[in-house]
């Protein structure tokens, strides 16, 4: 394994180390949370890392995949190399739920968001490219993307950055911010 490869799987098993650590499950979508980390050059799919399968919750718990793969989750991998186009050092994302209460805190929390409705992209676009090129613009990428519910799918937010360990520490503190807000 190359010197980048094992930088990128040592920065991802830290962020998911934080992660079992720290995270709450009402930050985890229905249908799962992935973190991927990009290879510096990346223009493929198979150049994006990420976990073998989301996070997820079940009555038993929150369940966090072993292992890091090539070919990183298509959604998030597809998310990763749009932004990639505008800014090479935004290589890193993650998905957390879509809530009023979450969108709040992270309107609060991150300068910069961005959103697409995916329900209004053109056809055959392929809705996270489109969504999320529609939201970016040279040197100039959000910290989060919102992709609104469609009829179609439940909707999330993408909370970009250079690192997964700073995304990760990103998504711990703005839990923090809703937990304290409910409390």
């Amino acid at each position: 394994m190359n010197e980048e490869r094992e930088e990128i799987f040592f920065r991802l098993k830290k962020a998911l180390k934080i992660l079992k650590e720290d995270l709450k499950p009402e930050i985890i979508p229905e249908s799962g949370m992935t973190i991927a980390f990009a290879q510096e050059n990346a223009t493929d799919a198979k150049e994006v890392f990420g976990l073998p399968e989301r996070i997820t919750v079940s009555e038993e718990g929150m369940r966090f995949p072993s292992g890091i793969v090539t070919g990183a989750d298509e959604e998030i991998s597809a998310a990763i190399l749009t932004v990639m186009k505008y800014d090479r050092s935004v290589r890193s994302a993650a998905n957390i739920r879509y809530s009023e209460e979450i969108t709040e805190a992270v309107l609060d929390y991150f300068p910069e968001a961005g959103s697409f409705d995916p329900d209004t992209r053109p056809l055959p676009a392929l809705s996270m490219d489109w969504g999320v090129a529609s939201c970016c613009f040279e040197d100039d990428i959000p910290d989060v993307i919102f992709n609104r519910e469609s009829a179609l799918r439940e909707g999330r937010i993408l909370v970009l950055g250079e690192d997964p360990v700073e995304i990760v520490r990103n998504i711990i503190n703005l839990q923090r911010r809703i937990n304290n807000k409910n409390q």
